[in-house]
């Protein structure tokens, strides 16, 4: 739509789930490098955010996929490359280890 449309948008908002802003956002400025992104989610706290929907587990697995996919997905050609700060890492790789992998990238 962003494109077919003959009139570009120069500037966009991207509303998405909070574990998924920066894939999104890598994801759009990769599309489209010169458009500004802005993104926004739900203000929801770590404790407030598993639901009868998105139960803790969901959400654990969830959140470590999406960081295995902020790194992987640039050389895919999918997504920007973006810094991972070494605790987010850490803190992915010490959740695989307890099994949280069920949303992991194949």
């Amino acid at each position: 739509m962003l494109r077919g449309n003959g009139n570009p948008a120069a500037k966009v908002i991207a509303v998405t789930q909070p574990y998924m802003e920066r894939r999104a956002y890598a994801t759009g400025k990769k599309l489209f490098p010169e458009m500004d992104i802005q993104m926004a989610s739900p203000e929801v706290s770590y404790e407030a955010y598993p639901t009868a929907d998105v139960p803790k587990n969901l959400m654990l697995n969830i959140m470590v996929g999406e960081v295995y996919r902020i790194q992987n997905y640039p050389a895919k050609g999918f997504t920007i490359v973006q810094d991972v700060p070494e605790r987010v890492l850490l803190a992915a790789h010490k959740l695989t280890a307890m099994d949280y992998s069920e949303q992991l990238p194949k």
